[in-house]
């Protein structure tokens, strides 16, 4: 038998990886309800359901758990059918009894909570948020 020389993998793209990343971020913001809203609002829909075409598995499982949680708020609905092509039974994966309701005089702690979390130092200014907040990347003085 003869030896099969192999070509070594290539090197990760880039932008794939940022992509994979950014499409992380929003899975996991999605689970918050104004979150859902927010992305929704600002056009990222079509932009996860683009990203379901790519070929790296993990952004597409990132895109489509987003995609899921956004379904979960009924504003949502007719956005996801529009903007991403699902089919009714597809954009609404829970029954709407299960659904969350944005109704602003009903907010308890976690609500509360999610507002501070949404409108604090992450999201206005995520690098410095994660440098000062992990004491391994402070500066030594």
């Amino acid at each position: 038998r003869r030896a099969q020389c192999t070509q070594p993998p290539s090197p990760p793209s880039f932008p794939d990886i940022a992509i994979c990343n950014a499409t992380g971020v929003l899975h996991h913001l999605t689970f918050l309800d104004r979150a859902k809203v927010e992305v929704g609002k600002l056009g990222g829909v079509r932009s996860l359901a683009l990203c379901l075409k790519i070929a790296h598995i993990q952004t597409k499982e990132n895109a489509t758990g987003a995609l899921y949680n956004m379904g979960m708020d009924p504003a949502n609905v007719d956005l996801l059918a529009n903007e991403a092509g699902l089919p009714g039974f597809l954009a609404q994966p829970m029954p709407r009894s299960w659904l969350v309701k944005n109704e602003d005089d009903n907010k308890d702690a976690a609500d509360k909570a999610e507002d501070e979390f949404l409108e604090g130092q992450l999201l206005s200014n995520p690098s410095s948020f994660f440098l000062t907040q992990d004491p391994r990347l402070a500066e030594s003085s």
